[in-house]
């Protein structure tokens, strides 16, 4: 289990990132109303504008261009709001969300980009509260749910989540994010074939998914599957060679089978890891503990 919360963890991040990456993609197509009152909606007075890449200076200059010309407009609020989050500038990402929310509060993408913003801080309730606000304004986005699935697992919270994820797989049933974290709810439930049921269905979807062999290799550990475990350990480790946590799950499955040469090479991988990725040291130190 205490693997197991390692993992969704790195993975919840990543899935931060994609989280903020959807926001993107759907704000910068230009926001369309929600509600009777104007003042209540997106005004949608730009379209298809860029948000992520290598200028982002000149994205943020462009967006500051319309604001000074239109105050409220709120696709350019929403997506200076978020560029200052992939920016890590929190306190002028809040300035133009808030006031994106303010100006129109039944836009679902402004609450969706809020509880995008309010996780990426860990203020979880506020995420949600956000999120649920979002889904209410537009109940058929599987990504607003399958979001708010993974905040209410960050939580601990299995039966939400469930039910988010659930609603998420409803809508779309090939909502990767959403199989992925259905996979968690079902381990941590310790209903370990319900989880491979539903790694399996992703692994068709899109093999590649990012820490899915991972995951995978962890759930033939607990089956005591050593054979299935070390394939999926192995097929992480080739699909993504710089991730540290394949090389600690290589790791656990070689000192299970007594593998001690393979042992010792996971561990110089990780001692060299150090240098570059911060999630290698506290891998390292763990199964150094263990020893």
């Amino acid at each position: 289990m205490k693997l197991l919360l390692k993992i969704f963890l790195i993975r919840q991040r990543f899935l931060l990132t994609a989280i903020l990456i959807f926001s993107f993609a759907i704000i910068a197509a230009g926001s369309t109303g929600f509600a009777q009152s104007s003042k209540e909606t997106s005004s949608a007075t730009i379209e298809k504008l860029p948000v992520v890449g290598s200028d982002v200076p000149n994205v943020e200059q462009r967006y500051l261009n319309i604001l000074k010309n239109n105050p409220d407009d709120s696709v350019a609020l929403n997506n200076l709001g978020m560029l200052y989050l992939q920016a890590g500038k929190t306190k002028e990402a809040k300035k133009y969300l808030l006031k994106a929310v303010n100006l129109y509060p039944c836009d679902y993408l402004t609450h969706y980009n809020l509880g995008t913003f309010y996780g990426y801080l860990d203020d979880m309730h506020e995420a949600v509260t956000h999120l649920i606000e979002s889904a209410e304004l537009n109940p058929k986005s599987d990504e607003t749910f399958s979001a708010l699935g993974a905040f209410y697992f960050r939580q601990n919270k299995l039966s939400y989540a469930e039910k988010s994820f659930s609603k998420a797989l409803k809508i779309n049933p090939e909502n990767e994010n959403a199989l992925f974290g259905m996979m968690g709810v079902y381990q941590a439930k310790n209903q370990i074939d319900s989880a491979l049921k539903i790694g399996k269905k992703l692994q068709r979807i899109n093999n590649g998914y990012q820490q899915l062999h991972l995951v995978l290799a962890n759930l033939y550990l607990l089956k005591n599957n050593l054979p299935e475990a070390l394939a999926n350990a192995n097929e992480e480790q080739s699909l993504y060679p710089d991730e540290p946590e394949s090389y600690y799950m290589l790791a656990v499955i070689y000192d299970k089978t007594g593998s001690e040469e393979n042992y010792r090479a996971m561990i110089k991988k990780l001692r060299e890891l150090i240098k570059t990725k911060d999630s290698a040291q506290p891998l390292l130190d763990s199964l150094l503990r263990k020893k």
